[in-house]
């Protein structure tokens, strides 16, 4: 049975202003909005002092953002002085919804984010075709997904009963194992989905409808879900929220992407902004499927054949049983790894850096493996190791970048702002 697609609006693109906008105002509706993101709720005069406008300007940004469906208002309850209190304003969340798939070597992963950032829903998508597919054949099968899995329960209640409005999908983001190009539309190269030179953004959007579809690297947008993740509970009804604890720390991070067949890729996000690449290749790192051919070639021929069938969890579990082979070829993988973050980290010196992916989801004992291998190589510069830990998101780091990948612009935008306003 063929399943509604929900109504598509005209734009999902985050605060478009009409032409007749000035320029610093588009600025400053960007900044608006990036900051109710960040802070969740903020009144007229804390924009006005943020943005270090006057109070009669800020609430002119909030109510041309509220005229364009962006944010609500509601009243405080608290007040501060004579007078009737000020507004509460925050994003919207009846604006519409983002889609966001993970697309992995082994397993599909989605969810879907209201537009101030809440998760409506995540679910399994299954896994990848298990044989190669042709581009085109791969989008449709990739659609029909998330047509029946993602878009079709948004049209029914918990009941199950037609919801009385079809909801805005505002875009949907698809986190690809693989390299994309420049603008987000097409596959260049995918060594585990087997996929070259494929437009799959457009192909998606044909079989959907018309939505829009962007496309990321896998790691890159694992990384932005990781910067965004609250590091702490919302603050009480009634409080001022300031900045998400984890936004105001973490000025860098390292997201590392483990799957089980030895790939590695790597995200990074500096000073709020998610650094892509000129070609959107940061973070692609060969070296350790070779690291494993060479150890595997210096073994008796049954004990390398047996261990080359092995995904690197599979070796992991394998050394822990006592098998002195396997923890021969788990020890030369940790060591290549942690030497390539260490590359990295004394590059950018990292406030975090985030190990997710297939691997310490099955053998979560290699993120404290590779923490420990960190801090003895950190010890030799005697300067303390950066926070080293396993992802908050459980397998959904992807799929939640994805999604969150469409109001990146505006919240890197916001958070670089923050910074010129910290203390000294």
């Amino acid at each position: 049975m063929a399943v509604a697609t929900p109504r598509i609006p005209r734009s999902a693109t985050p605060a478009n202003p009409s032409a007749k906008d000035h320029t610093s105002r588009r600025v400053s509706m960007r900044l608006a909005l990036g900051l109710l993101y960040l802070h969740e709720t903020l009144t007229g005069p804390e924009l006005a002092e943020w943005l270090e406008v006057p109070r009669s300007t800020a609430i002119g940004i909030l109510n041309s953002l509220a005229a364009k469906g962006y944010v609500m208002s509601e009243p405080r309850l608290e007040r501060s002085g004579p007078g009737r209190p000020p507004l509460n304003w925050r994003l919207d969340p009846a604006r519409g919804l983002y889609i966001g798939v993970g697309l992995e070597p082994r397993r599909i992963n989605g969810v879907v984010v209201d537009a101030a950032g809440h998760t409506v829903l995540k679910c399994d998508l299954g896994e990848p075709q298990s044989a190669p597919a042709e581009g085109a054949i791969f989008a449709e099968t990739l659609a029909r997904r998330i047509r029946e899995e993602l878009m079709a329960p948004l049209l029914r209640d918990a009941q199950g009963a037609p919801m009385p409005s079809t909801p805005n999908i505002l875009g949907v983001g698809i986190g690809v194992s693989g390299i994309v190009d420049s603008a987000q539309r097409g596959i260049i190269h995918s060594h585990f989905l087997d996929q070259r030179h494929v437009p799959l953004a457009t192909l998606v959007e044909t079989h959907l409808g018309g939505v829009s579809v962007r496309l990321h690297h896998d790691a890159h947008v694992a990384a932005l879900a990781e910067w965004l993740a609250p590091a702490a509970p919302p603050a009480s009804p009634g409080v001022i929220r300031r900045l998400r604890p984890s936004l105001k720390v973490m000025r860098s991070l390292l997201f590392y992407v483990m799957n089980l067949d030895y790939g590695i890729g790597a995200g990074l996000i500096l000073a709020g902004n998610l650094w892509s690449g000129a070609r959107n290749a940061a973070g692609e790192i060969s070296g350790l499927s070779s690291l494993r051919d060479q150890y595997l070639q210096r073994l008796a021929p049954q004990s390398g054949k047996e261990l080359s069938e092995l995904t690197w969890a599979q070796v992991i579990r394998a050394a822990g049983r006592g098998d002195a082979a396997a923890a021969g070829l788990h020890h030369e993988l940790l060591e290549g790894f942690a030497q390539k973050i260490m590359d990295a980290a004394c590059l950018i010196d990292p406030t975090a850096i985030v190990i997710g992916g297939e691997v310490p989801e099955k053998a979560p004992e290699v993120v404290d493996e590779l923490k420990r291998a960190l801090e003895h190589k950190y010890g030799g510069l005697r300067i303390s190791a950066p926070e080293v830990r396993s992802s908050l998101h459980q397998g959904f780091a992807v799929a939640h970048g994805a999604a969150m990948g469409f109001t990146s612009s505006y919240l890197a935008q916001a958070y670089a702002f923050d910074r010129l306003h910290a203390d000294p």
